[in-house]
């Protein structure tokens, strides 16, 4: 009776893993590393996945139709597409720094303005808002 033989899974995870060690080891790779991951953590962590995921229920709560909630989520997804073919095209004319840091400003000027229209109860100015923070 044949044996079926197992994979060699020892060397694929000893060479990814002292990849991995080595690009943490490397320090021309520690600082674009640490800005990597940091960007990502602040993607996360800025709430823009619960902005899409959550407007439209919020919405409907405060009294909008579901005609007026679905103009609003289709206008959502499609300033949020202008908005990456805009950056694409501005990248390398401005460069990755300035729209980073201009799209973090504009994400807490909008987060003061939805802030300040949830504490007043101003519904128009909530879409606002949360139209602004995802575009």
């Amino acid at each position: 009776m044949a044996h079926a033989a197992s994979p060699p899974t020892s060397h694929l995870t000893t060479s990814s893993s002292s990849a991995a060690l080595q690009l943490l080891l490397d320090p021309t790779l520690r600082r674009p590393l640490l800005i990597c991951v940091t960007l990502m953590a602040a993607q996360q962590l800025s709430g823009i996945n619960n902005a899409f995921n959550y407007s439209s229920t919020f919405f409907v709560a405060n009294g909008l139709s579901e005609e007026v909630v679905t103009w609003i989520a289709v206008s959502m997804n499609v300033g949020n597409v202008l908005v990456v073919l805009l950056s694409t095209c501005l990248m390398d004319r401005l460069g990755r720094r300035l729209l980073l840091l201009s799209s973090m400003c504009g994400m807490i000027l909008s987060i003061g303005l939805l802030s300040a229209a949830l504490v007043r109860g101003y519904v128009p100015l909530v879409v606002v808002g949360i139209v602004l923070f995802v575009g």
